[in-house]
C-alpha cells in the first residue's frame, strides 16, 4: 500500500482538478469575472490553510527566510495566480474538456522545468508543507487581488451570495487551492515533479465525462 500511496493521491489531486474545471467553466459561463474568481478562490484556500498551519506546524515549522519566501512568491505568481488567470480566459472560449485536453502538455514542460529550475528543490529546503501552501496561497491571493482591481471595477462582480458561485469558490478554494495543493506538494516531494504530471491524462477522462452530464457537452471526434 506504501507503494501506492503517491500514486492514489495524485489520482486524487487530478480528480478535484477536474471538479475545478467543470466548476470554473460553469461560473465563468454564468458571467463571472475571471480575476475576481481566482482572486476568491485564493481568499478561500488561505483561510482554510492557515489554521491547518498554525495548529500542526507553527512550533516546529523551519524559519522562512527572505530567499525562501520569494522563491515561494514567484511559485504563486507563475504557477497559481497568472495559471489561473490565462487558464480562465481560455475557458470560456473553449469546452472544459478541450481545457483539460491541453493540460497533457504538462509533463514535458515540467520535466524541462524541473531540469532547469530543480520546482522540487524549494520543498526540500522548505519542507514545511502546510505552511509552505499557506504562504503559497497568500502570496496569491494578493497577486490576484491586484490582477482583479485593475481589470474589474464593477461592484456587481465582486459580490457573492448564496448561489453557484460561491460554491464554486468554496470548493476550488478549500479543495483545490488548499487540499489539493497541500498533496500535490505532498507528491512530488516523495516522487518529484514528473511522477505528477505524467498522470495529468486522468484529469481528460474525468472532465470528459463529466461536461457531457454535469455541463451537457457533446462529444464530438475530430479529423
Amino acid at each position: 500500500m506504501g507503494s501506492k500511496k503517491p500514486f492514489l493521491v495524485a489520482l486524487l489531486v487530478h480528480a478535484l482538478s477536474s471538479g475545478m474545471i467543470l466548476l470554473s467553466k460553469a461560473v465563468f459561463n454564468m458571467g463571472m469575472n475571471i480575476s475576481v474568481f481566482v482572486f476568491y478562490r485564493q481568499v478561500a484556500g488561505t483561510i482554510f490553510m492557515v489554521p491547518f498551519a498554525m495548529v500542526f506546524e507553527g512550533k516546529h515549522a523551519k524559519p522562512l527566510s527572505i530567499l525562501t519566501f520569494f522563491k515561494i512568491f514567484m511559485l504563486a505568481s507563475l504557477g497559481i495566480t497568472l495559471t489561473l488567470n490565462i487558464y480562465g480566459v481560455a475557458l470560456i472560449y473553449t469546452s472544459a474538456r478541450l481545457g483539460a485536453a491541453t493540460i497533457n502538455c504538462i509533463p514535458v514542460i515540467t520535466f524541462a522545468f524541473a531540469v532547469l529550475l530543480r520546482q522540487a528543490h524549494i520543498l526540500k529546503s522548505y519542507p514545511s508543507k502546510l505552511t509552505f501552501t499557506s504562504i503559497q496561497c497568500l502570496s496569491s491571493a494578493v497577486q490576484s487581488f491586484i490582477v482583479a482591481i485593475a481589470l474589474e471595477r464593477d461592484p456587481r462582480q465582486w459580490k457573492l451570495g448564496w448561489n453557484f458561485r460561491l460554491l464554486a469558490v468554496v470548493y476550488c478554494g478549500i479543495f483545490v487551492t488548499g487540499v489539493a495543493y497541500y498533496l500535490q506538494a505532498w507528491v512530488i516531494a516523495k516522487k518529484g515533479p514528473v511522477f505528477h504530471a505524467v498522470m495529468i491524462p486522468s484529469n481528460l477522462i474525468m472532465t470528459s465525462l463529466g461536461s457531457v452530464f454535469l455541463l451537457g457537452e457533446t462529444i464530438n471526434l475530430g479529423s
